[in-house]
């Protein structure tokens, strides 16, 4: 999804989606027992578009612990 779309979705802007995705990166950096300290990419795969935009895709991982809590459909 689009950084644009993301944001709109949320219902926030795309500099507040930037924070929140800011401190989701912290999170994950400072989870103990964590090795990969790869923060948003490891649970996104994030790629320029031609017109500057951002696309995130979720990576297996987060789909996954999606799933197991309950939270897609």
């Amino acid at each position: 999804m689009e950084t644009r779309k993301l944001a709109e979705a949320m219902k926030i802007t795309p500099q507040q989606l930037s924070g929140v995705l800011g401190a989701l990166g912290s999170r994950i950096n400072n989870t103990e027992g964590l090795e990969d300290k790869g923060a948003t990419l490891i649970v996104f795969d994030i790629r320029e578009l031609s017109n500057g935009e951002w696309l995130y895709a979720m990576r297996p991982i987060l789909q996954k612990a999606l799933e197991e809590e309950g939270l897609t459909k």
